[in-house]
């Protein structure tokens, strides 16, 4: 039988505003509070915000806001390509 998902209640509004200020929060310190792993917390944020925060390793790392897709990369994926510059003649 396998264990039960502990509840965590995340204050995702409070880490939305952090992240909007441009701090970096640590997982490490975000599992502390909470009483879980690192790991745990990487996959509810995952989860609620999907492709809109990125994971930064290293000791500069953390959870940041992810750069938004370039403008051209919507039409890309509908199978128009993008106008590319003309690059002859240039070193």
């Amino acid at each position: 039988m396998p264990r039960p998902r502990k509840k965590l209640n995340l204050k995702y509004d409070e880490i939305s505003e952090a992240l909007l200020r441009g701090d970096t929060l640590k997982l490490r310190e975000l599992a502390s509070q909470h009483g879980t792993c690192a790991p745990v917390i990487k996959r509810c944020l995952e989860e609620f915000y999907g492709d809109r925060v990125a994971f930064i390793y290293g000791r500069n790392g953390g959870v940041r806001l992810s750069n938004s897709a370039p403008p051209w990369y919507a039409e890309k994926a509908r199978g128009f390509s993008p106008v590319s510059p003309d690059l002859t003649g240039v070193a």
